[in-house]
């Protein structure tokens, strides 16, 4: 049995067509922000203020960035169990890089990414 659509016409259709998501339009804003920091135009707190973004807000967005770039240089592995090691190996050297020089506790660090390695091999891992 068909539904009787008459009452919603074209224009509420429109309305939502040019009202973007907000979800969307901060990706947008944060994109902007990325391309104008890494062109120089803009210091980060500096596009953060002109974009009206909150650095929390713009903090998610670099880790989904990343981790969207370190999904697409895995490429195909066998399984979700490799793809989590690789992570988990990438994401110690990306700290060791940036921190272990000044990190006093990085021994412990270092070993949380061990105890990682241990349970994701250990593990039963959904795809």
């Amino acid at each position: 049995m068909l539904i009787n659509n008459s009452k919603f016409k074209e224009e509420g259709y429109t309305a939502d067509e040019l009202q973007p998501n907000a979800h969307k339009q901060m990706e947008r804003k944060c994109l902007v922000i990325s391309q104008t920091v890494r062109d120089g135009d803009f210091t980060l707190e500096e596009a953060l203020q002109l974009y009206s973004v909150p650095l929390q807000v713009y903090t998610q967005y670099a880790a989904r960035t990343m981790v969207s770039d370190l999904d697409a240089k895995l490429g195909e592995m066998k399984s979700k169990k490799e793809q989590l090691l690789f992570k988990a190996k990438v994401m110690y050297e990306a700290y060791t890089l940036i921190f272990a020089a000044i990190d006093d506790q990085f021994n412990e660090v270092e070993e949380h990414y061990k105890h990682l390695s241990n349970t994701i091999r250990k593990t039963k891992v959904k795809a």
